[in-house]
């Protein structure tokens, strides 16, 4: 095993200049939509073409990764918040902030084309946690089963989250508003009464 001067190993430090690249390319895709470059990418990073080159062969090769990590963060940030051990407005407060917050940081893939696979991992990683939280939700009787929750939900979810991109509102106050309006609106009057 190859150990740095820092006593880093070789791996680590390669995945940690990676990532740094990473969370470049995702601000600079941001900023300059799909035409930004690699070399603008390298620039901002401030390393050379050939060191980029080195790490993500191809720009669809550094997309590709991009959206793996932004999954990858996301799936760990839904696992580590806890969700099953507080009350459903609380996982839902949590479990959407979250949501913007990783959207937020990763929204340039919005402007590429996905695979099926990537479709369907977005769906699942994206979706499935809040479909769970929901059928809890119902199970516990806490929100009304007389509409849709999980559409309304999600919609306005969306609707959060290009606010937040387009910079008219934060990551915090779009997630309380989002968690607030929907709870308001979607609860029982049983669970209203409650609060």
């Amino acid at each position: 095993m190859s150990v740095s001067s820092t006593g880093v190993t070789a791996p680590l430090l390669r995945a940690h200049v990676a990532a740094g690249l990473l969370k470049v390319a995702a601000r600079v895709f941001a900023e300059q939509g799909e035409r930004a470059s690699m070399t603008a990418i390298a620039e901002a990073a401030g390393v050379g073409r050939a060191t980029l080159y080195r790490y993500f062969p191809t720009k669809d090769a550094l997309v590709a990764a991009l959206h793996d990590t932004a999954f990858t963060h996301l799936t760990r940030q839904v696992a580590a918040a806890g969700l099953d051990a507080v009350p459903v407005p609380e996982a839902l407060a949590r479990l959407t902030r979250i949501v913007i917050a990783t959207a937020s940081e990763y929204r340039a893939l919005a402007l590429f084309d996905k695979t099926a696979a990537q479709a369907a991992e977005a769906d699942h990683a994206m979706h499935e946690p809040f479909r769970q939280l929901f059928h809890r939700a119902a199970a516990e009787g806490v929100l009304r089963a007389d509409i849709p929750v999980d559409g309304v939900y999600l919609a306005l979810l969306e609707g959060m989250i290009g606010q937040v991109i387009s910079g008219r509102i934060g990551v915090e106050q779009a997630s309380a508003a989002a968690t607030a309006v929907f709870l308001d609106g979607a609860r029982t009057p049983a669970a209203a009464r409650q609060r």
